[in-house]
């Protein structure tokens, strides 16, 4: 009977450090705020790959346009075309550049990262004479989660 009631006391005992204490691997986080809590201005930093092809007699973006947060951008700018290309991106009111890739040969790719710290609309196109408006022209959206 002694040993019965040891038994049962070392296995409560044990129970109890198991549902009070220690803790587990797993991380926890809150990933959605609460519908009352404002959201954020800036968000994580995000990554896009965007292609340039042949489209006939013009070109094409894939994707065709691009929403985002505000925020850490890096876009992998990947040339399919046989013509060389390169990506710039215009400020709100298209009188400056925020960023411009280098120079893209065909199968070739490179890497532009920025950050985006206001919501709104912006293009992006290729600079090359006739390339824009031949299909290498489109547009950014920047918003937040509740919308631009």
């Amino acid at each position: 009977m002694k040993r019965l009631f040891l038994l049962a006391s070392s296995t409560l005992g044990l129970a109890l450090v198991v549902a009070c204490g220690g803790s587990d691997s797993k991380s926890y986080s809150n990933s959605k705020a609460p519908a009352n809590t404002p959201a954020a201005v800036i968000s994580a930093p995000q990554t896009i790959e965007l292609h340039a092809t042949d489209a006939g007699q013009g070109f094409v973006y894939s994707p065709a346009t691009l929403n985002l947060k505000p925020g850490e951008v890096t876009i992998k700018f990947v040339n399919d075309s046989q013509r060389q290309h390169n990506l710039t991106i215009k400020s709100k009111d298209g009188q400056s550049e925020l960023v411009k890739s280098a120079e893209t040969d065909q199968g070739q790719s490179n890497t532009v990262k920025f950050t985006f710290t206001e919501e709104g609309r912006y293009e992006f196109l290729c600079t090359h004479t006739g390339h824009s408006d031949r299909g290498l022209r489109s547009a950014i959206t920047v918003a937040n989660a509740d919308g631009y």
